[in-house]
């Protein structure tokens, strides 16, 4: 439901015929905080996908929203594979940890005038935490992927940035407010308290059980974001 409520917000700002909207994708360097970093000790990464629309009476109001996914956990392991004849197989896979990543910002963008503009907002979204495990090439008829959904955290967040119109650089008389962007963000997101899976080690009682080594805390972070937009 969340997921409709998110793509449906997405296409509304694409559909709006008077609005100047816009597309692109976004990467993220995020490094956990608070109780999170306890657990998560090192930074991950996440892509996303995202959709623009500025306002007609409120040229300077940015709305975006995105939708990506985030790795925090990998790890290759031999997994035990009990077939129903009882005859015992180990099969290397690969287990992610992962996070479904969704939302919606307003930013106020300082100035549409000018090649290089900075720009602040808030944001509100949400975090699906999930666990993948696939076999490696070569042994899918031991066993078959899957997947296991764990908690859902409430974001909100805190932005600010500079966004750069790189369609300037090839023709300076290009209008401001229009063409190809590049946008360098700093975000800090306070996710609620959730389930997640995580664990360091590879002790053998949770290798291939995803649902154990379960955590639940807080799961804020901070977010270094680059981004490609196009603005018509």
């Amino acid at each position: 439901m969340r997921i409709k409520l998110v793509l449906l917000a997405l296409s509304g700002f694409a559909i709006s015929a008077q609005a100047q909207i816009g597309f692109g994708f976004q990467v993220q360097n995020n490094s956990p905080l608070g109780s999170f970093k306890n657990t998560i000790k090192k930074n991950f990464s996440g892509v996303h996908l995202t959709s623009y629309a500025h306002l007609p009476n409120l040229p300077q109001v940015q709305l975006s929203g995105y939708l990506g996914a985030g790795m925090y956990a990998y790890k290759e392991y031999d997994l035990k594979v009990i077939d129903p004849s009882g005859n015992t197989t180990m099969v290397p896979v690969y287990e992610d940890d992962c996070m479904l990543q969704m939302g919606l910002n307003a930013n106020y963008v300082f100035s549409t005038k000018t090649t290089i503009s900075p720009f602040a907002g808030v944001g509100l979204g949400f975090s699906r935490f999930f666990s993948h495990i696939d076999p490696m090439s070569g042994n899918t008829n031991d066993m078959e992927s899957k997947v296991v959904w764990h908690g859902t955290a409430l974001n909100t967040a805190a932005n600010f940035g500079f966004r750069f119109n790189l369609s300037r650089l090839i023709k300076k008389d290009h209008p401001a407010d229009r063409g190809m962007f590049l946008t360098l963000t700093k975000t800090f997101t306070h996710g609620s308290k959730t389930k997640y899976r995580y664990f360091e080690a590879n002790p053998e009682v949770l290798q291939g059980n995803l649902n154990m080594g379960i955590v639940k805390g807080t799961t804020s972070y901070g977010s270094n974001t680059v981004a490609i937009i196009g603005l018509f």
